[in-house]
């Protein structure tokens, strides 16, 4: 019986075919990476200090903005039928920010419209155009104390 010794040859440097797997794959990462760390998005919720409409946006990557959901309220909807179009003031709810992996959430407080609102919803139809005008008068000058003070005293006379 003869007996061949095992051979096993020398170490030979991997194949180019290799490296090129092995560097495609670290060039995905490393793209994946930079996509992933440079994601930007902020979402904000918003009221409308005027009317208690709100609206939700996102605003993405490279400043592109997306508006997500709109709500009109019942006091924004008697007004167009009056004619009455009020400038909104948009005031931030919630805002969130997303950069990356990393995440922050901010909360405002509504205006005080927002404080209120399913009342003066209850008492719409009771008032006037006069109260209406008025009502939006208020709400674009006056200050939130002077704005909660109103809207107070609107809701008592009808309840």
């Amino acid at each position: 019986m003869i007996s061949n010794p095992l051979e096993y040859g020398s170490a030979s440097p991997p194949s180019r075919r290799k490296w090129k797997i092995l560097l495609s794959l670290s060039a995905l990462i490393v793209l994946a990476w930079i996509i992933v760390s440079n994601f930007q998005k902020t979402t904000r919720w918003e009221m409308d200090a005027i009317t208690g409409s709100r609206r939700t946006y996102t605003v993405w990557n490279f400043g592109i903005k997306t508006i997500d959901e709109v709500q009109i309220s019942p006091l924004e909807l008697r007004l167009k039928k009056m004619r009455i179009q009020p400038t909104p003031i948009w005031r931030a709810i919630t805002v969130e920010y997303q950069h990356g992996l990393r995440k922050a959430i901010g909360c405002g407080s509504s205006p005080p419209i927002g404080h209120c609102q399913p009342d003066i919803q209850a008492c719409l139809n009771a008032l006037t155009d006069a109260d209406l005008r008025g009502l939006v008068a208020m709400m674009q000058t006056g200050s939130d104390k002077q704005q909660e003070d109103f809207l107070r005293a609107l809701v008592q006379r009808f309840h």
